[in-house]
């Protein structure tokens, strides 16, 4: 999944970028625009995911440990955790009304709750492609 996202303005393209076998979220502006990194090379960073509203960034990150999953602005200020239990979390997906996250833990797909903060199971061990429908 990590391809790189344009924004919904089409002036920022945010990425994945491997350096010192590191991989780290950067952003670059388009056309010809500098590379910045959004977030730290001391550990991994991966799979980030715009909201539809191009307001929030989801990604996955191993800062914790395992895999977890975080909250970012595009310009890569106010991180935040979202999961933290022992499964390795990876693949966010942003839900249409960005009240949600579906994200992959050991072949199966969550749910995590903005409201509620709480995460729900969505499928059985097979399906870890996290998708939501277009309007």
């Amino acid at each position: 999944k990590d391809t790189p996202i344009m924004t919904a303005d089409g002036k920022t393209v945010l990425m994945t970028v491997t350096e010192h076998g590191r991989r780290s979220i950067a952003s670059v502006g388009v056309p010809g625009g500098q590379v910045q990194m959004l977030t730290s090379l001391d550990h991994n960073s991966m799979d980030p995911a715009l909201s539809t509203d191009g307001m929030m960034v989801a990604f996955a990150s191993d800062q914790e440990g395992l895999s977890q999953i975080f909250t970012m602005t595009p310009d890569g200020q106010g991180v935040q955790q979202i999961t933290s239990d022992a499964g390795d979390n990876t693949q966010p997906w942003w839900s249409p009304d960005r009240k949600s996250l579906l994200f992959a833990r050991h072949g199966q797909i969550y749910r995590y709750s903005f409201e509620s903060r709480m995460e729900a199971l969505l499928s059985f061990k097979g399906d870890s492609t996290p998708r939501c429908a277009s309007k």
